[in-house]
């Protein structure tokens, strides 16, 4: 992380220490938690969520990535109501 640069974007989010807007868009909702750990799964998750979303539309998706990389595509990729559910890598 230190080498890549941009480790202290969401650095407290490694560690489960979440903002307060994060919280409450999480809260007592049916929540989806999708973990995505290679840039191809990145791609195969984004299709899920949107194959996901007509079938379950008060499920709150919320998506994870192990690397920035992952991170990066996600935010590229998904539709931008879903851009505030992303939990850091």
């Amino acid at each position: 992380m230190w080498r890549r640069g941009d480790w202290k974007a969401d650095f407290f989010q490694r560690f489960g220490i979440y903002d307060t807007k994060l919280k409450q868009a999480l809260t007592n909702r049916q929540v989806i938690w999708l973990h995505a750990v290679s840039v191809g799964e990145v791609n195969i998750c984004t299709q899920l969520i949107r194959a996901l979303e007509p079938r379950l539309p008060n499920a709150k998706i919320v998506v994870s990535t192990t690397t920035t990389t992952g991170m990066g595509e996600l935010k590229k990729k998904l539709p931008t109501h879903n851009q505030q559910n992303l939990l850091p890598d």
